[in-house]
Parts: C-alpha cells; sequence; structure tokens
C-alpha cells in the first residue's frame, strides 16, 4: 500500500539492490578503524555472523553515500529535523552515520519482531543492538 505523505515530508528511493557489490565491499570493514564495528566484532560471534556485519555496514554505507550525494538531506541542513527510521535494522544505522553530520533534534526508529528480537532472525544475530 501506498502512502500518503503529509505536504512537509519529502520521500527518496535508494537502490538496494548492490547485495554481490556489498558483500565483497564488506570485507574492506575487518579493517575497519570505525569505533562502531570494532565493537560490534565482539558481539558478532563466529566466521559468518562477523561476515554478515561486514555486509551490514558496507550496505549501510552505500546507501549513505547516494544519500550524500544526492543531497537528499540539503534541505534540512542548519534546520530543526526529526530523524524516523520505519525498520530497527539497516534504515536505524544509517540514521545514526546521518546524525554525525546533520544534528536531527529528536531520532526515533520503529521495532518490529524480526529487527527486534535475534531469535527470529536465520542467524540468530542483528548487528549493533547494543550500539542502538
Amino acid at each position: 500500500m501506498i502512502r500518503v505523505l503529509p505536504s512537509n515530508v519529502k520521500a527518496y528511493r535508494v537502490d538496494l539492490s548492490s547485495k554481490i557489490k556489498d558483500a565483497i565491499g564488506g570485507l574492506g570493514n575487518i579493517f575497519s578503524s570505525c569505533t562502531e564495528v570494532r565493537e560490534e566484532r565482539k558481539n558478532a560471534r563466529g566466521a559468518i555472523k562477523k561476515l554478515f556485519l561486514y555486509y551490514f555496514e558496507n550496505k549501510c554505507r552505500r546507501i549513505y553515500r547516494t544519500i550524500i550525494e544526492n543531497n537528499y538531506l540539503e534541505s534540512i541542513e542548519n534546520t530543526s529535523f526529526v530523524l524516523y527510521s520505519y525498520w530497527f535494522f539497516a534504515t536505524a544505522r544509517i540514521g545514526t552515520l546521518i546524525k554525525e553530520k546533520y544534528k536531527p533534534v529528536y531520532m526515533f526508529c520503529r521495532a518490529h519482531g524480526y529487527d527486534l528480537y535475534e531469535e527470529r532472525n536465520q542467524m540468530n544475530y542483528i548487528p549493533y543492538r547494543y550500539f542502538f
């Protein structure tokens, strides 16, 4: 169902189809000096979970770069705004990256069963639970 947005809300589409590129690029995060990745490595027990963490981080950073490169946020720069994520998963991580450059007044994230309870996830692991 397509929802009608309020007049003060603008939505942009970002290509999410680069799974292979994200997987290969994610390997670069193995040596990441990013504090969040370093800390999360401790929670990602096992090689498969660590690889998923690197894939996840690369995907989030690619989407964030797309947002910045397309100037999707230029209209909110130097304004008061609320950052809202419908999912407590990749968009929540992207929100933390946005928060580093743009300073939202509030940041909200909606949580659902799949992105809240690790046992409902196929790998029994969801990146950044403690960080979020």
